[in-house]
């Protein structure tokens, strides 16, 4: 959602974002857990996109205690997700 790593979007780079979302069918959002998950939600709820909020580093969260498990809980967030969508 950022324009640039560490620089929080402006107003009009939001509204290009949903914009493009909106162009490319954007349907599921991956985002790390130290975005502001408010704005992450906000954003996705404007083009009907799920959000997936998950830790970007092991032991950032329960059960990623380890990369393995770090990326298996990336893999069943996004899932559920996708499953979430085609209902």
């Amino acid at each position: 959602m950022e324009p640039k790593p560490g620089i929080p979007p402006s107003p009009k780079h939001v509204e290009q974002l949903v914009k493009e979302m909106e162009k490319n069918n954007v349907k599921v959002v991956l985002a790390a857990n130290y975005f502001d998950e408010h704005k992450v939600r906000k954003i996705c709820s404007k083009v009907g996109a799920i959000p997936v909020i998950v830790p970007v580093y092991v032991g950032g969260a329960p059960g990623t205690e380890d990369v393995f498990k770090l990326v298996d809980y990336w893999v069943v967030k996004l899932k559920a997700a996708f499953e979430r969508e085609k209902a």
